[in-house]
């Protein structure tokens, strides 16, 4: 439950019960709690020599079972790595990092539990390919119906954005030759003094069944590339 909704409940203004659970009920702001997040955090060199520290506020070895989840999270403007028990909904580590030489710090303190991890299921990054690979070494990798199907959606949209382009193509060849020809006949008008009279270039395209061109149904088209062919 929202605890707006409990202060609206209790008949105590929402903002103050936020401050309250916040700062003082909570006790997440306790030494004690502050000593506990920070107590797996460690600290990293970047490239131009100076010190960073990754927060790995969340690592519980106990949370690790045999089928498990892996992917990024942002949160607060920084990436999170997330690694999730997949029976249980449970977090075994939440890590201020997506580098998989940064994780790879992180897999002895899980020590010899990542044998039993028997399934692992993650996006297509290679960082998390390796790290999974690293730390899990019996389980077998899985990638996720979401990033697949964005990959072939994008698969399909390339196809059709070079299809439009190879009809752009073809349309500008015929329009630079019929101003060759409109060239010609011009100087043929001068030089037999003949009037001139300007034709208007006409794009001929083959048109569909619907009687839209192959041009306007490949613009059209977007969307309807995300529907079964009985739809």
């Amino acid at each position: 439950m929202n605890i707006m909704s409990v202060g609206d409940s209790l008949l105590v203004p929402n903002k103050k019960l936020w401050r309250w659970y916040h700062y003082n009920l909570s006790g997440f702001l306790s030494s004690s709690a502050v000593e506990e997040r920070h107590q797996h955090d460690f600290v990293v060199k970047t490239k131009n020599g100076k010190q960073k520290t990754i927060r790995v506020p969340i690592l519980e070895v106990d949370n690790l079972g045999a089928d498990m989840a892996i992917d990024e999270k942002q949160i607060g403007g920084d990436f999170y790595t997330i690694l999730t028990n997949r029976n249980s909904g449970k977090i075994a580590l939440l890590a201020q990092t997506v580098r998989s030489n940064e994780l790879a710090q992180l897999i002895p303190k899980f020590g010899l539990r990542g044998f039993y991890v028997k399934s692992i299921t993650r996006d297509l990054s290679p960082a998390f390919d390796w790290f999974s690979r690293q730390f899990f070494y019996n389980a077998l990798h899985t990638a996720d119906k979401f990033h697949i199907i964005r990959h072939l959606l994008d698969s399909c949209q390339d196809t059709r954005i070079r299809y439009k382009q190879e009809l752009l193509t073809a349309k500008r060849l015929q329009y630079a030759t019929f101003k060759q020809q409109e060239q010609k006949r011009k100087q043929f008008c001068k030089e037999n003094n003949e009037p001139f009279i300007a034709k208007k270039f006409t794009y001929k395209s083959q048109k569909l069944s619907n009687g839209e061109t192959v041009f306007e149904a490949s613009s059209r088209s977007r969307y309807l590339l995300y529907k079964y062919p009985q739809n």
